[in-house]
């Protein structure tokens, strides 16, 4: 079997942050940065700890026998595209 993949990549810029030590809420504390697409494919950046609909996906995936580590065999789904829904055939 052969097969080829897609290197995905974000630029972010600056590519480094330095913060000094600050006391928590320290409105000195806040950096920005920008994440940059140098590709032509669509991406989707996700914040793990407060996107709510990727917690109530990822709630959904451990449900799923497929994901308990008794079970050997590969689950195979669609690519779904940057924004697009969670499969539905999985939701119900």
């Amino acid at each position: 079997m052969k097969g080829q993949g897609i290197h995905y990549q974000v630029d972010a810029v600056p590519d480094t942050l330095q913060l000094g030590p600050v006391l928590p809420y320290d409105a000195s504390a806040v950096q920005c940065i920008e994440l940059r697409n140098p590709m032509d494919q669509a991406i989707e950046v996700v914040s793990q700890d407060f996107d709510n609909q990727y917690i109530e996906e990822e709630e959904i995936l451990k449900r799923l026998e497929y994901f308990q580590a008794a079970n050997p065999e590969p689950m195979f789904m669609p690519m779904r595209a940057p924004g697009g829904e969670f499969w539905s055939s999985l939701r119900e």
